[in-house]
C-alpha cells in the first residue's frame, strides 16, 4: 500500500490518464445519440478497453483518515437513467445478453443489459470526475477511483466490452 509520493511511474501514469479517459467516455456517451448502432458499439468497445487497461493499472494509494461524506450527485443519477433509456432504445434487440455471474463456478446464466452496464459506468466515472474537482484529499480520490473500478464498474465494463465486440460487426 503506497503513499502517493512512493508511486511507480506506471501508477503515476495511470492516475494521469484515468481522468482523461473518463472525460472522453462520458463525452462519447453524451453525444452517442447521433451515432448508428454499429458505430456506437465499435466506439464503445474502444473506450471500454482503454478504461479497463488504465483501471487495472490504478495503484493502491492509502486513503486519509478523513471520514467526510462524499455523497453522490442526484443529477448524475437522473442523467444516468436518461442515458440508459436512450441506449436501450438505440440498442434494441442487442441490449439484452446472458452471462454467468461467477465464471469460476457452474451456475445458471443471468440476463444482463448493455444499456444498464454503460449507464452504471457513466455514473461511476462522473462521480470520479466530480470527486477529482472537489476539495477531497488526492489520496482519497485515487483510492476511490481504484476501489470503484475493482469493486463495481469493471464487472459492467467486462460484460459490455465482450458483448459490444461480439455484436458490433453484426449490428
Amino acid at each position: 500500500m503506497a503513499a502517493e509520493d512512493d508511486l511507480k511511474p506506471e501508477g503515476k501514469q495511470a492516475l494521469e490518464r484515468f481522468p482523461v479517459l473518463a472525460r472522453n467516455f462520458c463525452a462519447f456517451v453524451d453525444m452517442c445519440t447521433d451515432l448508428d448502432r454499429q458505430t456506437l458499439l465499435r466506439q464503445v468497445s474502444i473506450h471500454l478497453a482503454q478504461l479497463c487497461e488504465v483501471g487495472a493499472r490504478l495503484p493502491w494509494v492509502n486513503p486519509t483518515d478523513d471520514d467526510s461524506p462524499r455523497g453522490s450527485s442526484s443529477s448524475f443519477k437522473e442523467q444516468s437513467l436518461s442515458i440508459e433509456s436512450m441506449l436501450r432504445a438505440k440498442l434494441g434487440r442487442l441490449n439484452v445478453y446472458w452471462e454467468v455471474f461467477d465464471p469460476t463456478q457452474k451456475e445458471e446464466a443471468v440476463s444482463c443489459s448493455l444499456s444498464i452496464d454503460l449507464a452504471e459506468i457513466y455514473f461511476d466515472l462522473k462521480e470520479a470526475l466530480q470527486l477529482l474537482e472537489s476539495d477531497a484529499p488526492r489520496a482519497d480520490v485515487y483510492f476511490d477511483w481504484r476501489f470503484s473500478f475493482r469493486e463495481h464498474w469493471c464487472r459492467h465494463a467486462a460484460g459490455a466490452l465482450k458483448v459490444a465486440l461480439l455484436v458490433s460487426e453484426h449490428a
